[in-house]
């Protein structure tokens, strides 16, 4: 009953419930591409395996009707509420989509989708491809806002793992390296919590990428063995895919980084996430056209995207020697975060670009570890191309080596 004192218990991941999209001015006999929509976004987002969705079942009780999204919070044991419109003129509709955070009752991102509604299947396909697509990473962002507001006592794997990961995101070594505990005691207290696993693959990786590690190549070979670990226990996990992605790369594998490549394609069409992993492999091997085209068509389908979008479409933007757009993206991650490898493509950039007292700044700002940055370059790259323009302009803005 909507009168109870208190709901079960919320889970330890992301939770949602989908309620059934409602139909605005139709006939009360066209529901079933609402309820079709609804069990669509409900099916896709269960198969992620890192958020706990209500069942159909649940979510579409009529005991709801009416209730606040607080009060459909507390009784499902959810955190965050799915809801959307639809309104039909002739074969058009225009559906709306919105997802509500039940603590505050506010909006965490809604969006408007205008359709033709003469395949519907085909639509409902679309739509929930979607907005799953980008209420997956909108999730577990609030997540990461949330755990950063608690405290760290009694905190669960899955927090652990979320605080890893804003910890990370900042760009600072002590910030890796407690990043880096927090994903180790998530896996010592669930080891087979692949979302630990797949997140410590990129803190290692970020770890080599930036220098702070004396043995980069056996800290890319734990990273890998760390990502291939979560893909084994999830297989849904697109972290855990992207990861692997990117340390092939950084390894020399390129025909099996290619491979995951088109594998994030396949398993996840249209997800924001795996389209960004996808341009920044492509890009890695070469292919840079196609990578900005992706990263900018993630941007796209998530406009609360993070600042990896930035760093990958400036990576792209400098290989394809656009530079004063590569500089704009770089800058815009520098705002962002303080990862210091960026300070190595954006001394390059404005080398350049005839910025030579800028260029100077960035190698300077790096200090004596600059040198180590240098092996970013065939970290990053297949192409000797691209590595060797990259090194050139970093050397020309007083990179040592």
């Amino acid at each position: 009953p909507l009168t109870q004192a208190k709901g079960p218990a919320l889970p330890d991941r992301p939770s949602v419930a989908v309620m059934p999209f409602e139909e605005l001015g139709g006939n009360p006999d066209e529901t079933g591409f609402s309820d079709g929509l609804a069990a669509d976004i409900i099916t896709e987002l269960s198969r992620s395996g890192t958020i706990t969705v209500v069942g159909r079942h649940e979510s579409q009780s009529p005991a709801l009707v009416g209730a606040s999204v607080q009060e459909i919070g507390r009784i499902l044991a959810v955190r965050y509420v799915l809801s959307g419109t639809i309104r039909r003129a002739g074969d058009r509709g225009r559906i709306t989509a919105e997802l509500l955070d039940v603590g505050t009752g506010r909006p965490c991102w809604s969006e408007r989708y205008d359709r033709p509604l003469v395949d519907l299947f085909a639509v409902q396909d679309e739509l929930a491809h979607a907005i799953v697509g980008i209420v997956e990473p909108i999730l577990h962002r609030a997540e990461m806002d949330r755990i950063s507001r608690s405290p760290p006592k009694d905190l669960q794997p899955h927090e652990l793992m979320l605080r890893a990961w804003r910890l990370s995101d900042q760009g600072y070594e002590e910030g890796n390296r407690a990043a880096q505990r927090d994903c180790e005691e998530a896996i010592r207290r669930d080891p087979d919590y692949s979302d630990a696993h797949s997140q410590l693959a990129w803190i290692l990786w970020y770890g080599a990428m930036n220098g702070w590690t004396d043995d980069p190549y056996g800290t890319l070979r734990e990273a890998l063995d760390q990502a291939e670990r979560g893909w084994s226990l999830n297989s849904k996990d697109y972290d855990a895919l992207g990861a692997r992605g990117a340390l092939l790369v950084s390894l020399g594998r390129y025909d099996a980084a290619e491979r995951i490549g088109e594998d994030l394609a396949r398993k996840f069409p249209g997800h924001a996430h795996a389209t960004m992993y996808r341009g920044e492999i492509l890009g890695s091997l070469g292919r840079h056209e196609e990578a900005l085209d992706l990263v900018q068509h993630s941007m796209a389908i998530n406009p609360q995207h993070d600042q990896w979008h930035w760093m990958y479409r400036g990576m792209c933007l400098f290989c394809l020697e656009r530079t004063a757009e590569a500089i704009h993206a770089l800058e815009q991650f520098r705002t962002l975060s303080k990862f210091p490898f960026v300070r190595l493509f954006l001394a390059a950039a404005y080398a350049a670009a005839g910025r030579d007292e800028e260029a100077r700044a960035e190698v300077e700002a790096l200090g004596p570890d600059a040198g180590k940055l240098a092996a970013a370059a065939s970290f990053l790259y297949r192409e000797p191309k691209d590595r060797d323009r990259l090194l050139k302009w970093a050397r020309r803005a007083g990179l040592p080596g």
